[in-house]
């Protein structure tokens, strides 16, 4: 059997995520393995979650150490949760999704839960997943997603309103030998995309242009240390628009519905307070992610919708969530989740 491709494992991993049974169900069995770890004094907080596929359905089981199940049952019953659940949480997803989920079981993670804060690491099966050496970049302070993978067309033409003509010039040019860093930030969810292309063609954007745009789209200007900046306006009634720029021969696109000023100005002149992505592992990566949800730069109804979708009931869960770490270093997994 063929080995599937990255790009489309990830778009379908994305799409899965948005499924509203699995965000409901993953939900609700890490909440019963938090409140019965907690309800139950132990040395050590620790249970092992073990994902499987039973012909067309998924099973979420969770396996704790030294416990009766007459024990858990209390806590259940204390919760008003059904018992049932300590027999496993059962979802099913539409076709795509499920094909994808599959390829990768067994899936299997030990868990580790204290006071606010979850961490867990394990594997799974998926074959060939190539890792690439991450760089490190500074991301302005306002970030509350941070993602370095292999495959970023999906996700933007997900998350923008893009103009055909603009996406079909992304698929010709968003192409990176090192893989992708994505950002967002600030209070209307900008999109940064920083990546590595083999080439790519500044000069056809000044020749795209879109039926619906009222004005010209195109400009170009030179900023900072003689940088040519090119603008493009996607989007008159959200007023969206993208910069794209190359700098130490990195690549910076940038979407924001805001004047895109200040964050190239960031970038260019080096204004203003950030934050560095990834953490150094010193390990080849295949994905890494960062949520981060904090202080003054809590994540805004733009960014869930950008998550979720239409699909923002799921919305109150991640706001509880102050800070969620995730690494996949090929057949093995780690992060950690920390709770306001």
């Amino acid at each position: 059997m063929k080995s599937k491709p990255q790009g489309l494992v990830l778009k379908k991993f994305f799409k899965t995520l948005r499924q509203k049974k699995v965000i409901l169900a993953l939900v609700l069995v890490f909440s019963t393995a938090a409140v019965a770890l907690f309800l139950f004094p132990q040395k050590e907080n620790s249970a092992k979650l073990v994902l499987t596929a039973e012909g067309a359905k998924f099973k979420a089981n969770f396996i704790f150490p030294s416990k009766t199940r007459n024990d858990f049952e209390q806590v259940l019953s204390s919760v008003n949760a059904p018992v049932a659940l300590l027999d496993g949480v059962e979802f099913e997803l539409e076709s795509t999704a499920s094909s994808a989920l599959a390829f990768a079981l067994p899936v299997a993670a030990d868990l580790k839960i204290d006071k606010k804060e979850i961490s867990f690491s394990g594997s799974h099966t998926y074959p060939n997943i190539a890792k690439i050496d991450p760089e490190k970049f500074k991301f302005p302070q306002s970030t509350n997603l941070a993602v370095f993978t292999q495959s970023a067309k999906a996700f933007l033409k997900n998350s923008q309103s893009l103009p055909f003509e603009f996406s079909g010039w992304l698929d010709e040019n968003l192409n990176s030998k090192n893989g992708y860093y994505i950002g967002v930030f600030n209070q209307d969810s900008a999109v940064l995309v920083i990546f590595q292309p083999e080439k790519i063609d500044f000069g056809r954007l000044s020749n795209l242009e879109f039926k619906e745009a009222e004005a010209p789209s195109y400009k170009k200007e030179k900023l900072a240390n003689d940088t040519d900046v090119h603008f493009v306006k996607l989007d008159d009634e959200k007023n969206l628009s993208a910069a794209i720029f190359e700098k130490d021969g990195w690549v910076y696109l940038i979407f924001s519905e805001s004047p895109l000023q200040e964050t190239i100005d960031f970038y260019l002149s080096e204004n203003g307070g950030s934050v560095e992505f990834p953490e150094s592992s010193g390990k080849p990566a295949s994905f890494i992610g960062w949520f981060r949800n904090t202080g003054n730069f809590t994540s805004s109804r733009y960014l869930y919708r950008l998550l979720l979708g239409q699909n923002l009931e799921s919305a109150e869960a991640f706001k509880k969530i102050e800070e969620a770490r995730f690494s996949l270093l090929g057949n093995s997994f780690s992060g950690l989740i920390k709770f306001k």
